[in-house]
Order: C-alpha cells, then sequence, then structure tokens
C-alpha cells in the first residue's frame, strides 16, 4: 500500500516540478536493513536545499571558517557547501526502455517504476519487488528534484547517491550517446567502467560554483566535459577515442585511481 500511494504521489510531484515543503504527514522511510531493499542513498545539494544557496554561507566558507570536511557534505568530489536535503523530497526510480528515451540527453519518457520520500538525514529507500534487481541493468535512474534542479544518477550499484557528481556522470554518457562513433547507454554500464567515470568526475567538480542547483549542475558538467581525464574515462569505456569537437584527448596520468 505504502508503495503504491507514494509513487502515485511521486509521480505527480516530478510532473509539477515541485518539492514537497512543510509537514505533509508522510512518513519518514524506514532506514533499517531490509533484504528486498533494492535501492538506498543519500540526496545532497548546495546548502543541503533545493534553492539559491544563502549568501551568508557562501560568505563564511569563503573565509574558510567552516572545515571543509563538514562543509562538503558525505559525498565525495562535492563543492564546498554541499549538504544533505532534509525530509520530504521525493525520489523516484525510472527505467528507460529503448535509445529513444535518451535522444538528446532528455530522460522524460522513462518509465517510472517507484520512489520513496527523504528522511530528515537526506537518505531514501526505495523497496519494490520489481526493482529488487536493479543494480543488475543497465536502463535505470533515480531522480531528485524538478524542472531546471531536476538532478539525476544512474543506477549501477544498491547505494546510489543523487548530487552535482551523480547528475554530472548521467549527462556525460547521455551526451556521449550522441557522439560519433555509435555506443548503446549499455555499453557503460560494467561497474569498473562506472566507477571510473565518477571517480574522474570527481576530480573534476569540486571548484564547481553556482547560486542554484541548475547552475552548479551545469558549471560542474561543463568543467567535467572540458577534462582530458573524464575524457579518457569514458573513452575507455566505450573502446576508444570519440568526436566530441574538442580534439584529441590528452591526460597526463593515470586515471581511474581514487
Amino acid at each position: 500500500m505504502k508503495g503504491c500511494v507514494a509513487a502515485v504521489a511521486i509521480a505527480f510531484l516530478a510532473l509539477a516540478g515541485c518539492g514537497a515543503d512543510g509537514s505533509s504527514g508522510i512518513q519518514e522511510p524506514d532506514q533499517r536493513a531490509n533484504p528486498e531493499g533494492a535501492l538506498i542513498g543519500t540526496v545532497s545539494m548546495p546548502n543541503g536545499q533545493f534553492a539559491a544557496v544563502n549568501p551568508l554561507f557562501r560568505f563564511i566558507d569563503d573565509l574558510q571558517l567552516i572545515p571543509k570536511a563538514f562543509a562538503a557534505g558525505n559525498g565525495s568530489g562535492l563543492p564546498p557547501g554541499f549538504l544533505p536535503v532534509g525530509a520530504e523530497h521525493p525520489v523516484s526510480l525510472f527505467r528507460l526502455y529503448s535509445e529513444v528515451d535518451v535522444d538528446h540527453g532528455n530522460t522524460a519518457g522513462a518509465l517510472l517504476v517507484g520512489g520513496d520520500f527523504t528522511n530528515s538525514e537526506g537518505r531514501y529507500e526505495i523497496v519494490d519487488p520489481d526493482a529488487r534487481e536493479v543494480a543488475l541493468t543497465c536502463r535505470h535512474l533515480v531522480t531528485a528534484g524538478g524542472g531546471p534542479d531536476l538532478t539525476r544518477s544512474f543506477v549501477w550499484r544498491h547505494t546510489t547517491d543523487i548530487d552535482v557528481v551523480s547528475e554530472t556522470v548521467v549527462r556525460l554518457i547521455l551526451q556521449r550517446i550522441s557522439f560519433a562513433p555509435l555506443v548503446h547507454l549499455c555499453d557503460f554500464f560494467s561497474e569498473s567502467a562506472l566507477s571510473c567515470i565518477t571517480v574522474e568526475v570527481e576530480r573534476a567538480t569540486p571548484a564547481a560554483t553556482g547560486t542554484t542547483v541548475a547552475e552548479y549542475n551545469d558549471s560542474a558538467f561543463s568543467r567535467a566535459a572540458a577534462s582530458g581525464c573524464v575524457r579518457k574515462a569514458i573513452a575507455a569505456a566505450t573502446g576508444g577515442e570519440y568526436e566530441d569537437g574538442r580534439g584529441p584527448i590528452v591526460c597526463d596520468r593515470a586515471i581511474c585511481s581514487s
């Protein structure tokens, strides 16, 4: 019953592009170990919210009055000021059925599979019998936020965080599909390939800047797309260099080492 109600509510919120603020009477997800829990993770955003970054927080961070370990939240590779979001933010699990679903980097045609709401620590847990083996497939992604704040993550392991790093990885992979030579979405989905791309994106994104979720996501993507080592990791995942208009891939170190 909870899964049905949550899925309907989240589908409505995703289409509307707005979050669930204030008291809604929704129970926080149970974070106890569950053998059927298909997916768990943490949603992290600038200043811990889907809103413009507080100028005072930015000023304090610029003065380095807050230790970076605290300011960066619980994810690696995140810009300073990223923290877990609060409670009752919808997280949706989608399945992409064909290459058409990701045409031109757009995942709007994906099918809603399930969802949940974050708890007070920004964590979610999606329990759905149909998604139990979700990490073993190549066509699932989770999303948080809506409209310009939409932030996504491909699902390639059972613990899947949603943040600027994961959104950057999604954008890079969808962009690569549009370049020659032809590759398919599932060409990327070995754990080693996605892990390598993620490590290199984490190296490229800490310097991303912005005052909104959208600005941070755009800044991180621009930096990662221009990184020779990120491009090298993407090429390694799909068997060779590709035509992205940036010329030869140059990276002066070994990739994929965290």
